[in-house]
């Protein structure tokens, strides 16, 4: 995938914007920091938020937006 996550999330209509996520699906608790910040490079490169997609055990997925901070 062009942006190298799993999917891209859009607030309205995909024919009526632009993505305002990329979301990147993570399986446990084993995501690393490593995934993370590349991610919030990446999605801040392309002026998108991060969203990490927690599945784990047959729970609902959890998601947890992440964006860079600068002073």
């Amino acid at each position: 995938f062009k942006y190298g996550t799993h999917f891209r999330a859009y607030d309205v209509h995909p024919d009526d914007g632009h993505a305002r996520y990329l979301v990147h699906v993570m399986e446990g608790p084993s995501a690393t920091w490593e995934e993370i910040s590349r991610g919030v490079r990446l999605a801040h490169g392309v002026k998108k938020e991060f969203l990490a997609a927690l599945a784990a055990d047959g729970r609902p997925v959890t998601y947890l937006r992440f964006r860079r901070v600068t002073p």
